[in-house]
């Protein structure tokens, strides 16, 4: 696959991003690529996108439960 999740200080509030090792580019990991990630887990993704933010914090909430597929 080639990517892998990395975190980031992004001023003072942390975020992930994807890091595309092929390309060498990365893709924040928001709300909307959360939601694809989770779109076999239909209402985790319904709680997902209920969130206001889309700091690492809340984001490391879902990634948690993927990881624990």
């Amino acid at each position: 696959m080639g990517d892998a999740i990395n975190v980031v200080g992004l001023l003072e509030e942390r975020v992930f991003y994807e890091l595309d090792l092929e390309t060498g580019k990365s893709y924040f990991v928001g709300k909307e690529k959360m939601a694809v990630l989770l779109s076999h887990r239909p209402e985790v993704q319904k709680r997902l996108l209920e969130e206001e933010r889309e700091s690492a914090d809340v984001m490391a909430r879902y990634l948690q439960i993927l990881a624990e597929e």
